[in-house]
């Protein structure tokens, strides 16, 4: 009977590279999964652009019940705008603060303000962001 024959270092070397691959391959495979799934998701944006006023506070309500209806991640509300102007913000606030889908007010770009009621609104979302060189503030009502 003649002794078994000997693996050669480069078959070796070969099945080693194979098993490290094979590794890596696990490990990466359900990533590529979950940012495929991820790829569908649904950002909806709403521009506020100027004074606050009805038009616009129903438009961004409507905004936010077809995010819900559509099963939107997430909505941004893009704010630039001195405050409201015939209107109370208390119902855009409520339906911000109460939306099933997370709201994010961002507060650009850079030049751009939220002021009065626009200031409330951005308080009143689940999260805020501010451009550099954008304004905050004040909250405080101005009497024309």
């Amino acid at each position: 009977m003649s002794p078994p024959p000997r693996v050669g270092r480069g078959l070796l070397r070969c099945g080693l590279w194979s098993l490290v691959l094979l590794a890596g391959l696990l490990l990466v495979a359900p990533a590529t999964r979950a940012q495929e799934a991820r790829a569908g998701a649904l950002v909806d944006v709403v521009e506020v652009s100027g004074p606050l006023d009805r038009a616009t506070v129903g438009h961004v309500a409507d905004t936010i019940a077809k995010a819900g209806r559509d099963r939107s991640e997430v909505v941004v509300v893009q704010l630039d705008t001195p405050g409201a102007l015939g209107v109370s913000p208390d119902e855009l606030v409520e339906t911000v603060a109460s939306s099933p889908v997370p709201v994010v007010a961002w507060v650009g770009p850079a030049g751009a303000r939220a002021s009065g009621a626009g200031m409330l609104v951005a308080y009143g979302a689940h999260l805020l962001a501010v451009a550099p060189g954008a304004t905050l503030g004040p909250a405080t009502p101005l009497d024309l």
